[in-house]
């Protein structure tokens, strides 16, 4: 029970890593998902739309398409995008468990949603 309840002798996936190594995509292709997405957000739009997010999309330019529902210009995308803070501090439970997303760093976990 000793040697189960130590820690192992090497970490094998130790806390921030840099990361960035592993790129499955050209950035060709990231650039097509990413106006596709912008072309599906701006024509066809987003259905379901909570009234209240439906008025802010509406007031920041979208628009009603398709009767019910709204369309997200692509404006308003990369507006979004550009003012998204690129990193923030995740908290743990524990503050020496706490955590930096953002930039390069790679972290491992077996955090989840609680039900």
């Amino acid at each position: 029970m000793a040697k189960r309840q130590r820690p192992p002798e090497f970490n094998p996936a130790p806390p921030g890593q840099t990361g960035g190594q592993y790129q499955p995509l050209t950035v060709a292709d990231m650039q097509a998902i990413f106006e596709a997405a912008l072309d599906l957000l701006e024509t066809l739009g987003m259905g379901q739309v909570p009234d209240r997010l439906a008025d802010l999309y509406l007031k920041a330019g979208g628009s009603h398409v398709h009767d019910d529902r709204v369309s997200v210009p692509r404006a308003l995308v990369h507006d979004a995008i550009t003012q998204a803070n690129k990193r923030f501090p995740l908290h743990g439970r524990d503050p020496a468990r706490s955590i930096e997303v953002g930039g390069d760093a790679v972290h491992f976990g077996t955090g989840g949603a609680a039900c």
